[in-house]
């Protein structure tokens, strides 16, 4: 982290002059499984760094043509985890084109890029990020620290990139970060979501468990790591699953799945946890 902040600068930051609907929702944009680093041919996907960044730009322009509907001055931008391929199996050795550092800078430059585009289409942004199975430093699940994920080092490090900008707001190590593994925030409609990477939950027990973890019921949940968009309800609680950015690698191969890459937006009011849901591929 010292090495960090004394080489990272700031981002330049220009006031926008954008009008905002005062009395609008809150737009939540969900990012998640990056697996920046990896390099994938098959019949289903072709993927890198450059792929990587060209979807990010594709997934930026359905973002913005969103805001034109809802003119949302509120964004929560919510990161999912396994925003890097890591090492956790091997054939993800065999096929990263990057080692763990590396692709640790990529999705750092490449999240903070992806911020400074939407900053200025936004009256707030806030960030908020949960840890994924894939940045874990050990690759056995046993010798793993709780703690030690690589993903925990991109707020802090965006934390620094946007220093500077009084409309983006890093939420790292604030109130609503539970742990590296679940956070938590309100909506400007009081509208309170939890959010997992989701590795260490199934959709069908979320609800309850982090109900009875937490002491208090959400109104949703966002979660990740099973590579495609879904919602559901259980309990009055909406369950939103965000899909990948990698699309379809060698390990799903394997496992007989398949998908497009592909992430999801939703708009979030006084009265509705999902007031509607944009499904978004990214191919």
């Amino acid at each position: 982290e010292r090495a960090m902040a004394k080489n990272v600068e700031p981002f330049a930051y220009q006031p926008s002059r954008i009008s905002y609907n005062p009395d609008s929702d809150d737009m939540v944009v969900c990012l998640s499984d990056l697996h920046a680093g990896v390099e994938i041919q098959n019949w289903w996907n072709t993927y890198d760094t450059r792929i990587l960044r060209k979807r990010l730009h594709k997934y930026l322009d359905e973002i913005l043509e969103i805001q034109g509907v809802h003119q949302c001055g509120i964004c929560h931008l919510v990161l999912g985890g396994d925003n890097i391929s890591g090492l956790i199996h091997t054939n993800l050795r065999l096929q990263n084109n990057e080692n763990v550092v590396e692709q640790l800078k990529i999705a750092v430059t490449y999240i903070g890029e992806f911020i400074d585009a939407l900053q200025s289409h936004f009256e707030q942004i806030h960030v908020h990020s949960v840890a994924g199975n894939h940045s874990r430093l050990s690759a056995s699940k046993d010798d793993h620290l709780k703690g030690e994920e690589l993903d925990d080092m991109i707020p802090f490090c965006l934390s620094l990139q946007f220093a500077d900008n009084k409309k983006v707001h890093i939420c790292e190590g604030c109130a609503e970060k539970i742990d590296s593994t679940i956070s938590a925030f309100v909506t400007t409609g009081g509208k309170r979501f939890y959010i997992v990477h989701g590795d260490k939950d199934s959709p069908s027990t979320v609800v309850k468990n982090l109900t009875l973890m937490s002491g208090t019921k959400p109104d949703g949940i966002i979660m990740g790591h099973r590579h495609h968009n879904a919602l559901d309800s259980e309990h009055n609680v909406k369950i939103i699953q965000c899909g990948c950015v990698v699309g379809t690698d060698d390990y799903c191969v394997d496992k007989r799945i398949s998908g497009e890459p592909e992430q999801c937006v939703f708009i979030t009011s006084e009265h509705r946890a999902v007031k509607c849901l944009y499904d978004i591929g990214l191919n």
